[in-house]
């Protein structure tokens, strides 16, 4: 009789944990027949959590994974989220195949960066107004958005992204494009009115410009304008900052070492009107002098620049690099002519800012 009774025990467990398991795996299978076959349709209409942008900075000189960089994410012109790469792991895998993981089984690793943000457009593969095969979103498990329930991401993988480059998503079915951009160099030597959230704007011809993340808009693109313009007293100024020493060892190396140094500035444009003069202009007459300035120098105010130089010492020395830091700036009067009305003002621009390699001094080795 007790043989009996755990027979049967035993075949209600078997009922019931089949019954789970084919559960759990329907949605998986919808997911695989959806996206087998070429031109077949997307019919998988669960919804999607989350937009995952994940992947690995690069540095393109030396193919170093690169932490404490920071990756930018913006939607149209405005930063919607940002991250600092760092050492990590992509715990992610494809809806289709929960076998496959989104990173290629890498692992822990440097250069990781993970930027999650809410599907607020509820998008999916089949609603992007692209072909999927040409999509560069897959449908993913993602621990992190709404547990393992469903799939519950639409994720990219970017390997390798290189650092001061950026990548483009187009939607056409809901006119919108995100940007991910990866900025040059370690974070804390960013200027400090970009290191907040919020502090950049991305616009039209790849260029970023700082903003006050209070500000309601970025700034204002320059447009052309019937305005009739002139600048008088153009004069350059170049700054020089302290010299900055770079030794670079390879004496026990056999093939070439270099070492990238990176800096990042903002261009300003300054009303020079109260100190020249002592008087402050009218807001709305500085902001018409302003668009002329752009137009007339092709920087915009605030807009963000990086620059870098490599040294290198080749196999068996060591040299010792001393580096300048120069700053060129442009003074005068800009005369505008609006609507039948002269306005003018002194200004100054930062613009351009560059190394210099000052000398090199080859040093004995040890």
């Amino acid at each position: 009789m007790k043989e009996n009774l755990f027979a049967f025990a035993i075949a209600v467990l078997l009922i019931a944990t089949l019954a789970c398991a084919a559960t759990i795996s329907q949605p998986i299978a919808e997911t695989a027949q959806a996206s087998s076959t070429e031109g077949q349709i997307w019919t998988y209409n669960q919804t999607i959590d989350g937009l995952v942008f994940a992947g690995k900075i690069v540095n393109p000189n030396t193919n170093a994974w690169e932490n404490n960089h920071l990756v930018l994410l913006f939607l149209q012109s405005k930063e919607i989220a940002r991250m600092v790469t760092s050492t990590g792991k992509y715990d992610a895998t494809l809806a289709s195949d929960r076998q496959k993981r989104l990173d290629g089984g890498l692992g822990v690793i440097d250069g990781l960066f993970i930027i999650r943000i809410p599907n607020t457009y509820e998008l999916l593969p089949n609603n992007l107004g692209i072909p999927i095969e040409e999509s560069q979103f897959v449908v993913s498990y993602d621990d992190q958005i709404g547990g393992w329930n469903h799939p519950n991401g639409l994720a990219t993988w970017l390997d390798p992204l290189y650092e001061g480059s950026s990548r483009d998503f187009f939607v056409p079915s809901k006119n919108i494009h995100y940007t991910l951009m990866v900025l040059p160099g370690d974070v804390a030597q960013l200027p400090a009115e970009i290191q907040q959230p919020s502090s950049v704007a991305f616009l039209e011809g790849n260029r970023l410009v700082a903003i006050d993340p209070n500000s309601p808009a970025p700034t204002p693109q320059s447009a052309f304008t019937n305005n009739l313009a002139n600048f008088q007293q153009v004069a350059e100024d170049v700054q020089e900052f302290p010299p900055a020493i770079f030794p670079i060892n390879n004496c026990g190396g056999a093939a070439d070492v270099k070492q990238e140094i990176t800096q990042t500035y903002i261009h300003e444009i300054i009303d020079e009107s109260k100190a020249k003069l002592g008087v402050e202009i009218p807001i709305h007459d500085w902001l018409t002098i302003v668009a002329e300035i752009e137009q007339y120098y092709g920087i915009s105010d605030k807009e963000i620049t990086t620059y870098s130089s490599t040294l290198t010492a080749p196999a068996g020395q060591n040299i010792q690099y001393t580096v300048i830091r120069k700053q060129t700036w442009e003074t005068g009067v800009a005369v505008v002519t609006s609507s039948g009305v002269e306005i003018s003002a002194p200004y100054r621009i930062l613009k351009s800012e560059t190394f210099e390699v000052a000398n090199s001094e080859q040093r004995s080795c040890p």
